[in-house]
């Protein structure tokens, strides 16, 4: 149990990091490069889902669990 969690903390943390790089990665073309690209492509990172599928399959998990 110990090595699951291990690994799927290190999992979250690049997804959510991933996650905040493309977010900011799209915003900084946005503003700065002027980027023909509507807000919700250039600004919504594609690992986001990831990230909160995963958090929210944790706590379903640990809700059952009890």
């Amino acid at each position: 149990m110990r090595l699951f969690l291990l690994i799927y903390v290190v999992v979250m943390f690049l997804l959510s990091t991933l996650a905040i790089v493309q977010s900011i990665w799209g915003i900084t073309l946005l503003i700065f490069q002027d980027a023909n690209l509507p807000l919700l492509v250039g600004a919504s990172p594609a690992t986001l889902p990831l990230v909160i599928w995963g958090s929210d399959g944790f706590m379903v998990s640990i809700i059952l669990s009890h």
